[in-house]
């Protein structure tokens, strides 16, 4: 096995210990939920914090994920009160592969952080060759150590690990990965065909 494996299945493992142990946290907040909103706002912590372990568990699967990443993806944007578009169904198409879907759901996770409930995320293009991630809102930026590593000289151990994964992860599968932020968009991220 090699190193990149070996890491890629220990970070799967530690995601999936962690996340039976929150699910049974889970079950006696929902239980308790109905008392109070510093409760209900635990238990919503809780149920995304337990969707990331989810997410982060199948990312870094070996030989394929056991659940669908856009189906995770889009329950955290839920959780997280944020809008996800996706007119052209890209990242729900029956025909994406397992690693465009990790990069597609990589990227929306990544845009996903710098949103406040009520965002919106456009995801829009051709086919999922050629795609789009955006967040309208003026008022949101990615952090610096996402834009450094999409860069293509940069030291890779001064910037955000995922995002140097999921740039690796597209260059295997001969896509690349920029920030392309616009006036109008500032945080937009392209996946495309090399």
């Amino acid at each position: 096995m090699s190193r990149l494996a070996l890491a890629k299945f220990t970070a799967a493992k530690i995601c999936h210990e962690l996340a039976s142990h929150l699910s049974a946290v889970q079950f006696v907040c929902e239980d308790l939920a109905v008392n109070s909103e510093e409760t209900r706002e635990l238990l919503r912590s809780v149920q995304l914090l337990s969707l990331t372990l989810r997410f982060f568990r199948n990312m870094y699967a070996i030989n394929g994920h056991t659940e669908n990443l856009s189906d995770i993806i889009l329950d955290i944007a839920s959780a997280k009160r944020i809008v996800v578009k996706d007119d052209g169904l890209i990242l729900t198409a029956s025909k994406i592969n397992y690693n465009r879907e990790r990069i597609l759901c990589g990227a929306v996770y990544i845009v996903s952080k710098s949103c406040k409930p009520k965002d919106e995320i456009s995801i829009s293009g051709n086919d999922e060759s050629d795609v789009v991630i955006s967040v309208s809102n003026k008022d949101r930026m990615l952090p610096s150590d996402i834009e450094n590593a999409f860069r293509q000289d940069i030291e890779e151990d001064s910037v955000n690990v995922f995002a140097i994964y999921l740039k690796h992860l597209a260059a295997s599968d001969g896509l690349s990965i920029e920030v392309d932020p616009t006036d109008e968009c500032p945080i937009r991220i392209r996946v495309w065909k090399k």
